[in-house]
This record gives structure tokens, sequence and C-alpha cells, in this order.
């Protein structure tokens, strides 16, 4: 299995396995923490690089404040 701190260039990788409304803290260079809107994120007991896996298109998306986050690119 790849381990993802080991991807050249990585800024921030995030493996959700915290629990529910707990911020999503990153591994890696930047330690960027994420947190819930509007409800707990879904997660399933079928990760990859843990016991968890989040939900793509749950109905709680994760958000950052751009001034915490300055490493990580936007889109334009």
């Amino acid at each position: 299995m790849l381990n993802p701190l080991s991807i050249a260039g990585l800024i921030c990788f995030w493996s959700f396995q915290e629990p529910a409304d707990q911020p999503r803290l990153a591994q890696g260079p930047f330690s960027y923490a994420l947190a819930e809107q509007n409800g707990p994120l879904e997660r399933v007991a079928d990760g990859v690089f843990g016991d968890y896996a989040t939900v793509s298109g749950s109905s709680s998306p994760e958000r950052s404040a751009r001034r915490s986050t300055p490493m990580v690119p936007r889109p334009r």
C-alpha cells in the first residue's frame, strides 16, 4: 500500500480517522485542520488509509479557512 506521506511535494493529507465532531487534522508538512459543516461527516468502515473512509458528496462538507491553510492551492 502506498504511504501518502512518501509522495514528493505533498502539502497535507487527511485520513478522516477522527471521531465525529472532532477537527480533521492533516498529516504531512502542514497540520491543517478541517471542520465539519452542517452536522457530522458521513463515514464508512471501509478505509484505505485506516479503519474509516469519508463518503464523497456527503451532506456535511469539510471546510478550512483560507487564511489558516495558505499552502493549499485554491480553484480560481
